[in-house]
């Protein structure tokens, strides 16, 4: 796609052995849940294997997908994943692809509500619905949300997102950005008119500042931080080889609680009414 926020297209992710490592990290940090993104996080070699070790790990799996491989991985997402975050940009194929390049996924995304809606049972914890929102939507979440009433009764949370700018790939983004007053004028008429305002989760660009423990393709623990309004990766360690004690103290000095809690409070984190679950 080409508004996420994510590393260049031309990175690769870290050799199975390594992401293993990582597995192992992160039973020793002890967190509630792992976060798998992309990126396709289901293009991944050997992926399966390394979803069902972070499940017998005790660690709640969210699988962030476009959904064009749900198919091949149904088993899996079906057996290891807790919470399944499927985006959606446009009312139409044509919009939807003018920020994720092509149409397949629009068409796939409703295959996998249509797959839930026929099988709630087995549908994973939480559903959650991802719209970035930007220029080449504006005007659209009212007919988006139209789209996915069908889907009321499965779809737990729908998330909008302010389109932000990061500093990679800037080129690939300039045509989505828009002005924060429209993002918040466009999301405060579609929660007073929409059946989903309760589910409906606002996550603008200030809110994801300092708010996320993100490990990048290389293995680097980063902190997207805003710098003169633009979105930068602030890396605090390699977690392949420091002392998670000392990224952890770098983590809780930079982060920041409040936005890290608002961005995570919908995963139902008890611990997290308390204070951080590192």
């Amino acid at each position: 796609c080409k508004h996420c926020y994510g590393p260049p297209k031309e990175e690769r992710p870290l050799e199975y052995e390594t992401l293993q490592c990582l597995i192992s990290k992160f039973s020793i940090l002890r967190p509630n849940w792992i976060v798998l993104s992309g990126g396709e996080p289901l293009l991944v070699p050997r992926i399966e294997d390394l979803a069902r070790r972070i499940k017998d790990e005790g660690i709640s799996l969210s699988l962030s997908t476009n959904t064009t491989y749900f198919n091949q991985f149904r088993d899996l997402i079906n057996s290891s994943v807790n919470s399944l975050n499927i985006p959606l940009d446009g009312s139409t194929p044509r919009i939807h692809a003018l920020s994720r390049s092509n149409e397949q996924s629009f068409y796939t995304f409703f295959e996998v509500l249509e797959h839930y809606l026929a099988n709630p049972k087995i549908k994973p914890k939480i559903l959650k619905v991802g719209t970035v929102c930007s220029r080449v939507n504006r005007g659209d979440l009212e007919k988006i949300s139209n789209k996915l009433e069908r889907f009321f009764s499965i779809i737990d949370y729908w998330k909008l997102y302010e389109v932000s700018n990061y500093d990679t790939q800037q080129q690939l983004r300039a045509p989505l950005l828009y002005s924060h007053e429209d993002f918040i004028n466009e999301t405060n008429r579609l929660i007073e008119s929409s059946k989903f305002s309760r589910k409906i989760i606002i996550s603008s660009s200030d809110d994801r500042n300092k708010s996320y423990f993100m490990v990048n393709p290389k293995g680097i623990v980063v902190i997207p931080t805003r710098v003169d309004n633009l979105t930068k990766e602030l890396p605090i360690g390699d977690l392949t080889k420091d002392s998670l004690d000392v990224i952890l103290s770098k983590w809780g000095k930079i982060v920041d609680e409040s936005k890290y809690q608002k961005n995570h409070q919908y995963y139902e984190c008890p611990e997290m009414n308390g204070g951080l679950r590192k």
